[in-house]
């Protein structure tokens, strides 16, 4: 591996097969195009299988959005460049495409979307310049007619640096975890649309400790 390489990671479980796997993108840059290879780690298996069956190119995004026993990522149609949410199915590792909202597909290409699970449903969140974050939640898998603009975050200001949505609370609040810094979870409500601080006693430093969601995130 050169040290142009980049990596990103997935990790996801199937119900119908049991298995948990880490998906692993390894991406680099090549004299006249860029390349990514696509690696499968099967937890009890003795070693990593690579997958050559992906007709996309994913956005190396921090993490996927593990829903319905599958990965999700932003990435680019390869034949006309579109963005596209992409799923790669942990029980037969094949990729496939899931339809977009009408009404974004216009704003796709800038950098800051991403894709992750909420309340039950994927989703799309459109982070409109840090300035605020709008939320569109497909609410029936695979269908494109289901997607809807379901919450906006804001003033989104006080959420210096980046920041993702983990889950919505009973209470119509949402966790929303800020990447990189100490002391970082907040909650935003819905209902008063004001956010806050969330404080955890005696949590350890934050090099050892990090906030996860593997599976469906309903509470």
């Amino acid at each position: 591996m050169t040290n142009e390489s980049r990596l990103a990671f997935g990790f996801g479980f199937h119900p119908g097969t049991n298995e948990y796997k880490v998906v692993r993108i390894v991406e680099q840059e090549q004299p006249t195009s860029l390349e990514q290879r696509i690696e499968v780690f099967t937890l009890g298996k003795p070693m990593w299988m690579i997958n050559r069956k992906n007709p996309f190119l994913l956005r190396m995004q921090p993490y996927a959005a593990s829903f319905n026993g599958a990965l999700h990522w932003l990435g680019q149609d390869k034949q006309n460049g579109s963005t596209i949410i992409v799923s790669f199915d942990l029980e037969s590792e094949n990729f496939q495409q899931i339809p977009t909202p009408d009404n974004c597909k216009s704003r796709l290409d800038r950098k800051d979307w991403r894709v992750v699970v909420l309340g039950g449903c994927l989703c799309m969140v459109d982070y409109n310049d840090h300035k605020r974050a709008d939320i569109w939640s497909m609410k029936i898998y695979g269908v494109k007619e289901s997607w809807i603009k379901e919450y906006t975050v804001m003033p989104f200001e006080r959420l210096i640096g980046p920041s993702r949505p983990l889950c919505v609370l009973p209470n119509r609040n949402i966790l929303i975890e800020l990447q990189y810094l100490p002391e970082s979870l907040y909650a935003y409500s819905v209902d008063l649309m004001t956010i806050y601080k969330i404080r955890v006693r005696d949590l350890p430093p934050r090099h050892s400790c990090r906030v996860v969601s593997v599976v469906d995130d309903t509470l």
